[in-house]
C-alpha cells in the first residue's frame, strides 16, 4: 500500500506525536508498504512531504487564501473573532497545499490529529480510505492555555467543540490510545463509540535497545540521585508541581539532579520557578535531545507531573530501560501503570503525594528491584510496536474494503 500520514502540526518535534509517526512509517515500510509524511516544516513553516524535495510555500497560499476566507466569514459570520478567522486561514491553507499533492496516490490516509483529519475529508477522494489517530485533546489544551477559551467566551467554547467533535468523527475509523481517551471524547464531544477503536501506542523495542548502545553517555554525579522527566514544557505537563515536590525534597536531602529532557513555551517561567524555590543549580534544562534512551539508562528515577495525559512513551521508555516511574494517576496513565507493580501512582496536581511517592521508592530498594522487572516485561511484551502495527494495518485494509469504489 501507498499510505500518506499527515498532521496540521510541525514536524519533526520532540513529544508522543513525531514518536508515533515516525515508528509507524518505519513499521509499514518493514512490511512493504511506501510511506509520506505530510506536515509544515519546522524551519520554513511551508507545507511538505517530509523526507522528500517537494514543498508548498507557506506565504504564497496565505496571499492567494486569507482575503477571500476573511470577506467570506466577514460578510456570513461578522462577529467570529480574530484568532477564529486566523485559525480558518491556517485550515485552508493547509487543505490548499494537500491538494497540491496527487492524493489519488495513495491507498490510505492517516491523520494524526483533529484538525487533519478534518482537512482530509473534505479535500480527498471518496475512494481512498480515512483512519485517523487522536493523540489528545486539542479543545482541552486549548482551553487550558489559552485564556479565551472557556464557557465564558461562547464563540470559542462552541468553535473548539465543533472542531473535536469534526476531526474526531468524519474519518472512516478513529484510532485513539486508551480507553480514556475513547470514553473523554464520547462523553465531551459524542463522538459515536462506533466510529472509535482503541489500539495503544507501541514501541520499535529492539530499535530502542540500538539506540542505547551507540550514543555517548552524559556525565553525572556517581553520588547523586538522578531524577529524569521527558516532556515538553507546557501546561498540561505539569511541571510546576514536579519542581514543587522536589523543593520540599530538598528539605530533607540535597543529593539530587533532576534532568528536564524536553523544550517549550514555559522553559522560562519555570527556570523563574526553579530561582525562587533554591533549587536552580540542581535543576538541568537539557532541551530537545537525541539521546533520550541514553539519558534515561543512566536516570535512577523517572518522573511524570501531567495534568493531563492520553498516553506516554516516555513511560514505556524508562520501563524498558530499566528505571522505576513515579507518575500521576489521569488520564490513560493508569492503564500503562499499574501502582505498586509496574510504578507508582499520585494525585495529579498534588505535589504533597507526588513527594511522598519519591520518599517510599528511595527507602524502599526491594519495591524498586520488584517495579523494574515487571514493568520491563509488561512493556516488552504488551506495547511492542509489531503487535500495534499490525492491528493498525488490520484497519486500513478493513476500511479499504468498506470504501466505495472510483
Amino acid at each position: 500500500m501507498n499510505i500518506l500520514l499527515a498532521s496540521f502540526f510541525e514536524l519533526p518535534q520532540i513529544g508522543g506525536l513525531w514518536t508515533y509517526m515516525f515508528q509507524l512509517k518505519r513499521s509499514l515500510e518493514q512490511l512493504g508498504h511506501t510511506v509520506d509524511i505530510f506536515a509544515r516544516s519546522v524551519n520554513t513553516q511551508n507545507y511538505k512531504l517530509i523526507n522528500r524535495e517537494a514543498e508548498i510555500d507557506k506565504e504564497s497560499l496565505h496571499r492567494i487564501i486569507e482575503p477571500h476566507v476573511l470577506r467570506e466569514l466577514s460578510y456570513s459570520s461578522p462577529q467570529t473573532p480574530l484568532w477564529i478567522l486566523n485559525q480558518e486561514v491556517e485550515r485552508y491553507k493547509y487543505e490548499a497545499a494537500a491538494v497540491s499533492f496527487n492524493l489519488q496516490n495513495y491507498d490510505v490516509i492517516h491523520a494524526q490529529d483533529i484538525i487533519s483529519t478534518y482537512c482530509f475529508s473534505r479535500i480527498k477522494p471518496k475512494n481512498i480510505p480515512l483512519i485517523a489517530t487522536i493523540h489528545a485533546s486539542l479543545a482541552f489544551e486549548w482551553k487550558h492555555t489559552t485564556s479565551f477559551f472557556s464557557e465564558k467566551n461562547p464563540a470559542f467554547h462552541r468553535y473548539a467543540l465543533l472542531l473535536e467533535f469534526l476531526g474526531a468523527s468524519s474519518s472512516d475509523k478513529t484510532i485513539v490510545p486508551s480507553y480514556w481517551l475513547k470514553n473523554y471524547l464520547m462523553h465531551n464531544f459524542h463522538v459515536p463509540s462506533e466510529k472509535l477503536v482503541v489500539i495503544p501506542n507501541g514501541i520499535d523495542i529492539p530499535h530502542y535497545f540500538e539506540q542505547m548502545l551507540h550514543v555517548k553517555k552524559m556525565d553525572r554525579s556517581p553520588h547523586k540521585i538522578i531524577f529524569a522527566c521527558v516532556a515538553r514544557l507546557t501546561f498540561e505537563k505539569g511541571i510546576s508541581y514536579l519542581l514543587n515536590a522536589l523543593a520540599q525534597l530538598n528539605t530533607i536531602r540535597q543529593d539530587w539532579d533532576l534532568w528536564l529532557i524536553g523544550d517549550g513555551p514555559l522553559k522560562g517561567e519555570l527556570q523563574e520557578q526553579c530561582k525562587q524555590l533554591n533549587i536552580f543549580n540542581q535543576v538541568q534544562f537539557l532541551g530537545f535531545r537525541n539521546d533520550v534512551p541514553v539519558l534515561l539508562q543512566q536516570a535512577d528515577i523517572f518522573l511524570l507531573s501531567s495534568i493531563q495525559e492520553t498516553f506516554c512513551y516516555s513511560i514505556l521508555e524508562a520501563q524498558l530501560a530499566e528505571v522505576p516511574v513515579i507518575a500521576p494517576r489521569t488520564g490513560g496513565i493508569t492503564e500503562l501503570v499499574t501502582h505498586r507493580k509496574t510504578g507508582l501512582l499520585f494525585e495529579s496536581e498534588n505535589s504533597e503525594d507526588l513527594l511522598a511517592n519519591i520518599k517510599l521508592l528511595l527507602s524502599n530498594k526491594k519495591l524498586q528491584r520488584a517495579i523494574i522487572e515487571q514493568a520491563k516485561q509488561t512493556a516488552a511484551t504488551k506495547f511492542s510496536s509489531s503487535l500495534t502495527t499490525k492491528k493498525i494495518v488490520d484497519i486500513y485494509y478493513l476500511c479499504q474494503m468498506l470504501s466505495p469504489e472510483t
